[in-house]
């Protein structure tokens, strides 16, 4: 799922060096909307067999994300 081996990214100089410092997840995503009209964004590993879907994801409800200018 992950690694710290980006080898095969296409990237060089500074952006090259942040990609080999922290861990590249190669996931998937279900964007749904609930019952109470919220919408809401589920991760999950592009791998995962059916039994791991049900224990290795990550949701996050609308209003959980913020522009990378909020959090600098």
């Amino acid at each position: 799922m992950s690694t710290s081996d980006n080898s095969g990214a296409d990237a060089t100089g500074a952006y090259r060096d942040g990609l080999n410092r922290w861990p590249v997840f190669d996931v998937e995503f279900v964007l749904e909307s609930t019952d109470l009209g919220d919408d809401q964004c589920t991760f999950y590993p592009r791998e995962a067999d059916e039994e791991a879907m049900l224990t290795t994801w990550i949701t996050a409800a609308e209003g959980d994300f913020v522009t990378l200018d909020e959090v600098r």
